[in-house]
């Protein structure tokens, strides 16, 4: 004997539909987060060649300054470093802002 299959009704319909807008959701946002993990390290890693370029300037300025006062080369390791800070606090932001809004900028 043949059974037709029976329809379904509009709540498993709705069950249905819901699940997959669920999975669709989690895939996005997961999707999300991988490319916020390579936004970050891309700029952890630029902003760690900066660093070393201007460390590097600074170290490479000192034999220049001879005869100049000895303070000079220590604003300059300082100067260096205030940048250097504010770098890794417009990183820090720009990730902050970036996850608030789920990549959505």
């Amino acid at each position: 004997m043949w059974h037709c299959p029976q329809p379904k009704s509009s709540s498993s319909n709705q069950i249905d539909a819901s699940a997959k807008a669920a999975e669709k959701t989690e895939q996005a946002f997961t999707k999300a987060i991988d490319s916020l993990g390579t936004l970050l390290d891309r700029s952890i890693s630029a902003l760690s060649d900066r660093f070393d370029e201007v460390k590097d300037r600074v170290v490479s300025g000192e034999g220049v300054n001879t005869g100049v006062d000895k303070s000079s080369s220590a604003r300059q390791a300082s100067y260096a470093l205030v940048i250097a800070a504010f770098a890794a606090a417009g990183t820090v932001l720009f990730l902050i802002v970036a996850i608030a809004t789920h990549g959505k900028f």
